[in-house]
């Protein structure tokens, strides 16, 4: 039984909606997914209605966080949260007003460097979806102004860190992000840190001693030396090991590409339970 625990909705940077989602992780034979997109729970709104009509596939209600500690950029996943909570959205809100500002500032640098387009051209790029906006939105924006022909291509040559375009986040760290999922009942745990720390490997030892219950071990761009050493610590300090494809709908992208066992799920039932319990 396998659940993909890293999964994006139109509510952020995804291709598809969460119903969308749930249909095509049945086509995959998953038997749960979790919805994590990055700083919002909106694509959650449906959380209720989709997991009863999808009675034979598990939904977990998650986040992605962004954070950046020590020249990282470092995501938290929270697993399982109370994605009703006021202050929640609340604080959430303040995220995507950070985000849009952002935005702001790549647009203005793409028109200085030719690149003609407005925040209203990736506005549009979300069609009627409430959420996150991000890098994607402006790269779907210069694709459909005919200036690129896909996603990576948009990445690798304008919206990259240290390409021309390129506008760092507003930085909260992740034991804020910790923190945030804690509060809401969940479970937080290391997204992808092969490819986010830069084998600066203290700081998951910095995480672990600030709340963290878990790490992505099963990630589609990490190396079998990568999935075995981060595998070593989470078993060293009782962590839950995840995994996830990360998926966006881009071309290439496969929904349950990697995948972890169904006991995960109860596992963060577990540890989620207990984290209500001690706060």
């Amino acid at each position: 039984m396998k659940v993909d625990f890293h999964i994006h909705t139109t509510a952020s940077d995804g291709f598809f909606n969460a119903a969308q989602i749930c249909k095509k992780a049945e086509e995959a034979k998953l038997s749960g997914i979790a919805i994590t997109d990055h700083d919002t729970v909106e694509g959650l709104k449906e959380f209720e209605l989709l997991q009863k009509q999808h009675g034979n596939l598990t939904i977990v209600p998650g986040i992605e966080i962004g954070s950046y500690w020590k020249d990282c950029d470092i995501h938290i996943l929270g697993y399982n949260i109370n994605h009703n909570l006021n202050w929640l959205h609340d604080y959430l809100h303040s995220l995507q007003e950070s985000r849009i500002k952002r935005i702001e500032k790549i647009i203005s640098k793409l028109n200085k460097l030719g690149y003609h387009i407005d925040f209203s051209d990736v506005l549009a790029t979300k069609e009627k979806d409430s959420g996150s906006i991000g890098r994607p939105h402006v790269a779907k924006a210069l694709i459909s102004k005919g200036y690129f022909s896909d996603t990576q291509e948009v990445f690798s040559s304008l919206l990259e860190a240290g390409k021309p375009a390129y506008v760092p986040r507003k930085k909260i760290t992740p034991f804020e992000a910790i923190e945030v999922v804690l509060n809401a009942g969940g479970v937080p745990v290391l997204a992808h840190p092969g490819l986010s720390l830069k084998n600066k490997h203290e700081v998951v030892f910095e995480l672990i001693k600030n709340g963290l219950l878990g790490i992505e071990v099963y990630y589609p761009l990490h190396s079998t030396e990568t999935v075995e050493f981060y595998k070593g610590i989470a078993e060293k300090h009782d962590l839950i090991i995840t995994g996830g494809s990360d998926f966006h709908g881009y071309e290439g992208d496969e929904l349950g590409k990697c995948f972890v066992d169904y006991s995960i799920i109860l596992e963060i039932y577990k540890r989620s339970q207990n984290n209500g319990q001690q706060r």
